[in-house]
This record gives structure tokens, C-alpha cells and sequence, in this order.
């Protein structure tokens, strides 16, 4: 019965999506629902073969295949800090992930676009580096996403509590945000968040240049102590 239910509320999300009659944040909704709806309630083993959740809106496509192996061949940009370090999954790391696709979903952006995958593996995991939320994204939204990227894992909310928030959210005005005017605003945090990895990106450069001008004066102080010898 369990399952049913799950499975009715998970075909009403696709079809809010697929319908194209919903407005921009409506579909955001659906997706995000979805996703939360997929990940928060249990899934027999014996189901887990047959259940692939396929969301595509915003310019992103996703297709998640549910499966009881666990690895770290995830990529840097969604994987929690523990993962990284320690791979440590679980539930509170699944959380984190789910906040990178929030934020997918409503800047419509690609997290950490440009950044260069190792960077993104040390930043996330020394606590140097989070996807940059626009100054004018709902504090709502933002609340959630930050909530999700507790970097303690057990201050992070869980599924249900995160569906709650959803449903909150959804009665807020900023979901009665026309297609157009939605689509103008994400526009501005593109720009936004474009401005924010160019700054990462110089200062990578930097941190490069520095660490390559020091590997040549210790190359050629070497190489002058060795001419002494």
C-alpha cells in the first residue's frame, strides 16, 4: 500500500512536469517534490531494478536509477564533505546532494561550472568553497539549502522535514512568480553566480602561479646547492 501511494504522488510530480500547462515554479515544485519523494520513504530491494525517476526541466536532465551499491563514483560538485574525505555515505550525505539539486533547479545553473574538479573536491571538503546562493533568492529557498549543507551531517534535516518545508513553500508568493519574470530573475543570478566562480577561478590561478614559482626557486635553489657540493 505504502508503495502505491508513493508511486501515485510520484506520477502526479511527472506529470505537473510533462503536463506543460504549470508555471515555471510550479514545476520546480514538482521536481523538487519528486526527488524528495523518492529519496525520503523506503524501497523494497526486490523493487529497486524497476525504479528509475527520469526529471528533466531547467535545461538539466537527470535520470536517477535507484541501486543498493554505494561508491564514490559520484562527481565532486553534489558529494558531501564526508564523502569526499572519509567516503562516508548516508542519509544526511544524500541530503546534501538533494541541496545541490535544489539549487540546479532554481538558479538553473551548473554547480561549480568552470572550476576545476580537484578544486571542487578540496574546497567542498576543507569547508573553502559553497555554491554561491544569489542575493535575491527567497529566504525560504535559501534556508533550505543552507539547512541541507550543514557541514555537521547530523544537523542537516531529513526528508520528511525538508517535504514539509516544500509544501510551506509552496504557498508562498514567490511561487505565483509568472514564467517570464521567473525565467528574467534566474537570469540575474546566472550573472551573479558567474561573477562569483570567476572570482574562485582567479584566485585558483593565483594559488597556482604561487605554488608554481615556488616549486621553481626550491628547483633551482637545489640546483645552486648542488653546484656548490
Amino acid at each position: 500500500m505504502e508503495g502505491t501511494h508513493r508511486d501515485l504522488k510520484l506520477r502526479k510530480s511527472a506529470a505537473s512536469v510533462s503536463g506543460g500547462t504549470l508555471s515555471s515554479m510550479d514545476q520546480l515544485q514538482a521536481v523538487a517534490l519528486g526527488f524528495g519523494i523518492l529519496l525520503s520513504e523506503s524501497i523494497d530491494k526486490n523493487e529497486l531494478q524497476f525504479k528509475t525517476l527520469k526529471i528533466t526541466d531547467f535545461g538539466l536532465a537527470r535520470e536517477v536509477s535507484k541501486t543498493t551499491r554505494m561508491s564514490a563514483a559520484g562527481t565532486y560538485a553534489w558529494m558531501a564533505p564526508e564523502v569526499i574525505k572519509t567516503s562516508t555515505f548516508s542519509k544526511a550525505s544524500d541530503i546534501w546532494s538533494y541541496g545541490v539539486v535544489l539549487w540546479e533547479l532554481l538558479t538553473g545553473e551548473i554547480p561549480y561550472k568552470g572550476i576545476d574538479a580537484l578544486a571542487i573536491a578540496y574546497g567542498v571538503a576543507m569547508n573553502k568553497l559553497r555554491l554561491h546562493i544569489p542575493a535575491t533568492v527567497p529566504s525560504n529557498w535559501r534556508n533550505l539549502m543552507e539547512s541541507c549543507w550543514e557541514l555537521d551531517p547530523h544537523a542537516r534535516p531529513t526528508f520528511e522535514v525538508i517535504l514539509k518545508k516544500l509544501d510551506e513553500i509552496s504557498r508562498s508568493n514567490f511561487t505565483q512568480t509568472p514564467h517570464e519574470s521567473f525565467h528574467t530573475m534566474q537570469g540575474h543570478w546566472k550573472v551573479e553566480i558567474e561573477e562569483k566562480v570567476n572570482e574562485i577561478r582567479m584566485k585558483e590561478n593565483q594559488q597556482q602561479k604561487q605554488r608554481q614559482q615556488g616549486q621553481t626557486a626550491t628547483a633551482a635553489s637545489t640546483q645552486q646547492g648542488l653546484r656548490s657540493y
